[in-house]
């Protein structure tokens, strides 16, 4: 039994009824290379034959490791069959109660950073010119760091391309 590469909330369903309803108690997970389909013992065995990979493998003396709640091998609640099935009633919960539960939700248990969907994307707060064109710059990239107190423009120079903006 092999699962492709870390344990993500994409990779894990749940069955639905004939109605349509969540049948969060039927939750497993689905690995992303094979399609097959893992129950939650599975999951434990496989975080359990898992390693851990740095996240950079060029520092030697401090290595960084990310991990989300799927690597707890921990049972579940009590009112749950296994903590898949606890994670699918709980994230359906937090999806009720509104974008502050669920935000605490996604960043505790899946560990990443929760995006406000109904704002939509980000808008630039104004736009860098370089020769007068805002849309093109001429393949460079460039880095506008705001802080509080000031704007630092970075643009790499290249050879023989003017520096100023």
């Amino acid at each position: 039994m092999a699962f492709g590469g870390m344990i993500m909330w994409k990779d894990i369903r749940w069955d639905k009824g004939p109605a349509g309803e969540n049948l969060v108690e039927t939750a497993h997970l689905i690995c992303p290379k094979c399609g097959m389909r893992h129950d939650d013992s599975a999951r434990q065995k496989m975080v359990m034959a898992g390693k851990w990979i740095a996240t950079n493998p060029r520092v030697k003396d401090k290595p960084g490791f990310w991990a989300n709640a799927f690597l707890c091998l921990l049972r579940g609640k009590r009112k749950y069959r296994n903590r898949l099935h606890q994670w699918a009633a709980e994230f359906l919960e937090a999806k009720h109660k509104g974008p502050e539960v669920l935000r605490t939700f996604v960043n505790t248990v899946f560990a990443e950073s929760y995006e406000y969907r109904e704002l939509g994307p980000l808008q630039p707060l104004f736009n860098v010119y370089v020769n007068g064109d805002a849309r093109h710059v001429a393949g460079i990239n460039v880095c506008i760091i705001l802080t509080p107190r000031a704007i630092d423009f970075r643009v790499p120079v290249l050879p023989g391309s003017p520096t100023t903006i």
